[in-house]
């Protein structure tokens, strides 16, 4: 090959991982948009259950999925994730029936989504209302509905979260897309 033509293909070479970057920030940058959006609707409806999951016990989500059970939005509770037995004893101590409790014992993060049909499906939970994190929102809806659910959110009143957090949910959002966890 001569000097040209080598040149000419780094070129073309250069310009091509120039439009994959770019790309890749406008895929980022549009989740992120997203995220945001998605994080601060309350789509609050009546919903066969609510879903509530964690890798840790979360007194404010914990304290969000009594009020809307106790508001009548859902009839059940899916519990699901590491911290899925603290939630279902600590719900039952706060008065929710054992059998308004659907729990699954997955605690693998990565296969939570398919955790919670298996867990939903089989006790006829069509809709859900997720119960989280703003940033988690996003994902945690596409997951639902991957799984042939009917999924809505209501997330964590508050304040928007800050821009590492919402960077982090936009990155989680996209390996789940693309990884599927």
């Amino acid at each position: 090959m001569t000097q040209r033509v080598m040149r000419a293909t780094l070129i073309e070479l250069l310009r091509f991982l120039g439009f994959v970057v770019l790309l890749t920030f406008i895929g980022i940058g549009l989740v992120f948009a997203l995220t945001r959006l998605q994080g601060a609707r309350d789509e609050r409806r009546n919903v066969d259950a609510l879903v509530l999951s964690g890798a840790q016990p979360d007194a404010n989500l914990l304290n969000h999925a009594v009020d809307l059970y106790r508001r009548g939005f859902a009839s059940r509770i899916v519990l699901l994730g590491p911290a899925a037995n603290s939630y279902h004893s600590t719900l039952v101590e706060r008065g929710i029936s054992e059998a308004a409790l659907i729990s699954s014992a997955e605690t693998d993060q990565a296969v939570l989504h398919i955790a919670l049909a298996q867990a939903a499906h089989p006790a006829g939970v069509d809709s859900v209302l997720i119960i989280g994190p703003q940033a988690a929102m996003l994902r945690d809806i596409k997951a639902a509905r991957d799984q042939g659910l009917r999924a809505f959110g209501a997330p964590l009143p508050g304040p928007a979260p800050d821009v590492q957090t919402t960077l982090d949910a936009a990155l989680s959002y996209w390996r789940y897309v693309l990884v599927g966890y």
